[in-house]
């Protein structure tokens, strides 16, 4: 089995960029705003997605849910700290946050983690 057969899932990578300061006025700028472009910078990357770690914190008045997991990349893939990954085949949206590691010259890995959040009812 080959390292290319082991990346069974697809996955878009939007990089972090930063928008404009807005003018506060009297001649002060705010905080810099950021997000994500609307179209992926990198489309359909073979990628896959580890087992997860679950954690279910139940505060008041909602419970917040918080999936991590470690996703592996090809070697040479941009990925960098706090982008948007999108897993294509479920559908799911994980952001970066840890610093992605080269293994040996071989391959990308990176831990990434999605929130949801329960509301009551």
């Amino acid at each position: 089995m080959s390292y290319s057969d082991f990346l069974d899932h697809t996955c878009d990578i939007y990089h972090m960029a930063q928008g404009q300061n807005k003018p506060l006025g009297f001649g002060l700028t705010g905080e810099p705003s950021f997000g994500y472009p609307d179209e992926p910078d990198i489309l359909n990357v073979a990628c896959h997605f580890n087992s997860t770690s679950t954690t279910l914190n139940q505060n008041d008045p909602k419970n917040d849910l918080l999936i991590r997991t470690k996703i592996n990349l090809p070697l040479g893939t941009d990925l960098r700290m706090l982008d948007k990954v999108i897993w294509k085949e479920e559908g799911l949206e994980y952001t970066v946050i840890s610093p992605p590691r080269t293994v040996h010259d071989h391959h990308v890995y990176a831990y990434v983690e999605r929130k949801g959040v329960q509301t009551p009812l």
